[in-house]
């Protein structure tokens, strides 16, 4: 990676929530990987899913609590192809299922949740 895309990344506004949250001792998480049952908590259009118990799984990439809120970024290294919506519309679902998992980890409401985009060196705040 280019030096200037991990400098912005440390430049902005997250990542200055992030030190502070590590200078305060909030917990701080990275590769956290998660199983958690969840029965009516998954956003979903299927009728079919919506009381089913279901097996949630993944690995979130930062996960960091900040004051009573915690905060999500996954880091992508996107295909340069896809313009930055297209990218946050092809993970949006992905970081729903985050905030379930994020919420049941810590306990604690989800305040935002964000992509970062390695190749461009750009953060994107994914608003739900």
């Amino acid at each position: 990676l280019d030096d200037n895309v991990i400098l912005r990344f440390l430049n902005s506004d997250i990542c200055e929530r992030l030190r502070e949250s590590a200078i305060k001792g909030f917990p701080i998480y990275r590769e956290i990987p998660f199983n958690i049952s969840v029965s009516g908590d998954i956003p979903t259009n299927d009728e079919a899913l919506k009381d089913e118990n279901v097996l949630l799984q993944g690995i979130i990439d930062c996960l960091f609590v900040y004051e009573d809120k915690c905060y999500i970024i996954d880091y992508k290294t996107e295909s340069k192809k896809m313009s930055d919506a297209e990218l946050e519309n092809l993970y949006r679902r992905q970081l729903e299922l985050y905030r379930v998992a994020a919420e049941k980890i810590t306990g604690k409401e989800v305040g935002e949740t964000y992509l970062y985009f390695l190749r461009r060196g750009k953060l994107r705040k994914v608003e739900f």
